[in-house]
């Protein structure tokens, strides 16, 4: 993904679970909102080795002028709950503490993540009244979780920047989608693992974004053109390629943004 946005000139804004700062046998300095300690719905770092690696592609992308913003920890979603989705302003500050915890500890390794500004909550889920405040609280200003019915402008909703998740037509699916590339796959096939259909899937992702883009010129002008994509390996490789070839054939050189990365 690196490679893929410089030849764009390019920035991307990836959102950071804190979790995978932790080792697995780190796994009890968490404790998510409402749940035992040492429980995560993602599990947590690995090894030693794999958490140090995280932390030098942290650190590389930072060098380069990427965002990184947060993912919260745990991704507790509806269905185990207490997911985000019933969450209290309270259950949010503790979620963020724990966040922002975890990064200064990474500090001993020379990660400097800058001022995080903004982030996107477990499952797009949250009761905006309670999470809002605990967002600002945490000096956060944006916030990108919100799906909207097409492509919208920015708004503001109690002192956060709402950037809202688009949703678009896929010309290949003949239905409106959210712009994330795990609801593409959903719609594509029930996010079943198929590696031989790859390219089929990549070329529908990236038609998807393209139709984005287009709707969004040809439209409103709605800024910025936001597309998003997991660092999750689901779907056997078949959805990223796209996400991080559209900046390059949608876009061009410095027109819009490009994917931000879960």
């Amino acid at each position: 993904m690196l490679a893929l946005t410089a030849e764009s000139e390019a920035r991307i804004t990836g959102f950071l679970s804190g979790v995978y700062l932790l080792t697995d046998d780190e796994r009890g300095r968490y404790r998510g909102p409402g749940h035992p300690a040492g429980r995560s719905a993602i599990g947590f770092g690995g090894t030693r080795e794999k958490v140090d690696t995280l932390v030098r592609d942290l650190k590389e992308a930072r060098r380069r002028g990427h965002e990184i913003g947060t993912h919260y920890n745990g991704h507790f979603c509806a269905g185990d709950n207490p997911g985000a989705g019933a969450w209290s302003r309270a259950m949010w500050d503790d979620e963020l503490t724990q966040f922002f915890r975890f990064v200064r500890a990474a500090a001993d390794q020379g990660l400097d993540l800058g001022a995080v500004r903004g982030g996107r909550t477990p499952c797009l889920e949250g009761k905006w009244a309670q999470a809002y405040p605990a967002m600002r609280a945490h000096g956060l200003t944006y916030d990108t979780s919100r799906p909207a019915d097409g492509i919208v402008w920015p708004t503001d909703h109690d002192g956060i920047r709402e950037y809202w998740m688009p949703s678009v037509r896929v010309p290949a699916l003949r239905q409106q989608v959210l712009l994330m590339d795990y609801n593409l796959w959903l719609a594509l096939n029930g996010g079943r693992e198929q590696p031989q259909r790859a390219k089929e899937f990549s070329d529908v992702v990236l038609g998807a974004y393209r139709a984005a883009y287009r709707a969004a010129f040809d439209g409103n002008r709605a800024r910025p053109c936001s597309a998003t994509t997991s660092t999750a390996g689901r779907g056997a490789g078949s959805r990223t390629p796209s996400s991080g070839s559209s900046p390059r054939s949608a876009c061009g050189p410095r027109r819009c943004a490009p994917p931000t990365r879960t």
